[in-house]
């Protein structure tokens, strides 16, 4: 059968086989191990502190070092993929993640502490870009979309539950909190061999004839065939959403702890984000299916923003403040969830690794940033009203420049004549 189309052989099937359920709960197993392995750190932070007698300043910088691999990784992994294979690098991936997680067990200082996570963090950011790719070639094209945010919702959860065993298994130290992270990460490695297809086809089958296959071709080829202005558009989106996510992230609890919450409650609010942002994600699951992912994100954005300036009307005030952080989660958080989605949909199978991997990266250097830029402006004492309407601000770019990749993005998405994709069985 010759086909035009990408996964055309599905495209009129609406739901999942045992083979695609399969796939679908084991990349939803590795995002959730992968969000609790990247943010362990944020659990076990007062304790390694004290041990190793390490100033706010330098655990901040342990934070940041943790992300910088992790946007490394998924910068350098993705273009892997394409040429090697997503199976094989996820494999590679998850390997780096379990060695150097577990060493963080040992480390003895914190230059040592710092390098190891430095190194899990490459690791940890070439998942992603594989899950989603994996995630995205295997389903049937109606519900590719739906099953990426689904799959994704991994991460949100991951942190969830991790949070909580963390809470029950801190009395045995900060080093069993790693040993834990790396046999979790571990114990997906067969399940991925075993469980996961490689690719649906060979980078040699899709490139076009004459095309460059050298190991990182993938890397300009993501802005091929019309791409390019919605690539961009793209990252800047994924930059702009996650800038504020992190702000909200890391200074929620801080900003409720000042409208006259005690510790507890104010902590609970990190915990509403994160609800918030499932609650987000399963509504635009569910409406991608009429609309596409990008006038969903784009609504729900809009709304968040909307939502997140509000917020800062309320500071002070502690009556109605958790509906609103919860609000907030579901269309800021809902919204970046969705963001792969919207990648995976973006790229054809050739680049899809380097595709997503890239917007992913580009994405994830906020997360670096935001924590600083937000602690500068309060310590600033930059008033609650105008420092969350400028958290709100990026919220509101992220939703224009979707709306602008959906303007400048190319119809479709073409094979040559001579690929014939096949359904997994």
């Amino acid at each position: 059968m010759t086909t035009d189309t990408l996964e055309a052989g599905a495209a009129t099937r609406s739901h999942l086989n045992a083979a695609e359920r399969r796939i679908l709960v084991i990349c939803f197993l590795t995002a959730m191990v992968d969000g609790f392995d990247t943010l362990i750190l944020a659990f076990i932070a007062p304790l390694v502190g004290k041990a190793f007698g390490m100033s706010p300043a330098e655990i901040g910088k342990l934070f940041a070092i943790n992300f910088v691999g992790a946007v490394i990784g998924g910068l350098g992994f993705g273009p892997l993929a394409d040429r090697f294979g997503r199976r094989t690098m996820l494999l590679v991936s998850l390997a780096l993640a379990v060695v150097f997680t577990l060493l963080c067990s040992l480390a003895g200082s914190p230059r040592e502490l710092m390098t190891l996570r430095f190194l899990a963090g490459l690791g940890l950011g070439g998942v992603i870009p594989m899950i989603i790719a994996l995630t995205a070639e295997s389903m049937p094209p109606p519900l590719r979309t739906a099953s990426v945010t689904w799959m994704f919702l991994g991460i949100p959860f991951g942190a969830v539950v991790g949070g909580a065993i963390v809470a029950a298994t801190l009395s045995y130290g900060w080093q069993a909190i790693f040993v834990g992270g790396g046999v979790a990460a571990a114990l997906l490695i067969p399940a991925v061999f075993f469980g996961l297809p490689e690719s649906l086809m060979t980078p040699a089958a899709i490139a076009p004839t004459g095309a460059r296959r050298g190991v990182f071709a993938s890397v300009p080829a993501q802005f091929a065939e019309g791409r390019f202005a919605a690539v961009l558009c793209l990252w800047l989106g994924a930059f702009s959403v996650i800038l504020s996510s992190f702000f909200l992230l890391n200074w929620m609890p801080s900003v409720l702890a000042g409208s006259g919450f005690s510790p507890e409650r104010a902590a609970f609010g990190g915990v509403l984000l994160n609800l918030g942002g499932v609650v987000g994600a399963l509504i635009i699951s569910i409406a991608v299916r009429r609309a596409g992912p990008y006038w969903p994100v784009i609504v729900l954005l809009c709304c968040g923003g909307v939502v997140v300036w509000l917020v800062g009307q309320q500071v002070g005030a502690e009556q109605g403040m958790l509906p609103l952080v919860f609000l907030a989660g579901v269309g800021v958080f809902g919204a970046q969830l969705a963001m792969p989605a919207i990648a995976a949909e973006l790229f054809p199978l050739a680049v899809r690794g380097a595709g997503v991997g890239w917007a992913m990266g580009i994405g994830r250097t906020a997360s670096i940033v935001a924590p600083v830029i937000g602690g500068a402006l309060i310590a600033a004492q930059v008033p609650w009203p105008t420092l969350f309407l400028v958290v709100a601000v990026p919220v509101f770019v992220a939703a224009l420049t979707i709306f602008l990749a959906n303007q400048v993005r190319p119809s479709g998405v073409l094979l040559p004549a001579s690929v014939q994709p096949t359904e997994i069985k």
